[in-house]
């Protein structure tokens, strides 16, 4: 399943650069279409391995927003928006960020894992339930989006 996420992601980069896009302005788009967020919420877990089923819920982990800098960086420069805890579930919810880039750390086992996220107006939101930030044994977190399919019955 990651690798048809990643080769999507890499076709569509593609398809952006060949649609007479440059290389900067077409990772920056991609970048925002994968770590965005219409409000940001979800579940904070972490995975031993890189199977799926050594996921686990994190509770009672701080997460910390900044607002990211001109320059990318995190998280000296940057401005504490808001933080939370997970609850015994790992569930987290920050209240009301405004549109724009982000800074979001959490720390677990003493060590800060960091992704930037793009926050972005939007009625068609990705429901919570669905959005996982997930720290790999590395201590590098990624955004993951549960995908359902409805198998109706014709």
């Amino acid at each position: 399943m990651r690798t048809a996420a990643l080769a999507y992601s890499f076709f569509s980069f593609f398809i952006l650069c060949a649609r007479g896009q440059n290389v900067k302005e077409a990772f920056k788009n991609q970048f925002q279409a994968q770590n965005s967020f219409e409000h940001l919420c979800g579940r904070l877990e972490y995975q031993r391995t890189s199977s799926l089923a050594s996921r686990k819920a994190l509770s009672r982990v701080h997460i910390e927003l900044f607002k990211s800098t001109e320059e990318g960086q995190c998280c000296s420069a940057s401005s504490l928006v808001e933080g939370v805890t997970t609850n015994s579930k790992g569930t987290f919810r920050f209240k009301h960020p405004s549109p724009g880039r982000y800074f979001v750390v959490a720390r677990y086992r003493g060590t800060p894992s960091t992704l930037e996220v793009v926050v972005k107006e939007g009625k068609d939101a990705t429901p919570c339930w669905q959005q996982e930030l997930v720290i790999d044994h590395e201590g590098k977190m990624q955004l993951d989006r549960t995908i359902s399919f409805d198998y109706g019955h014709d």
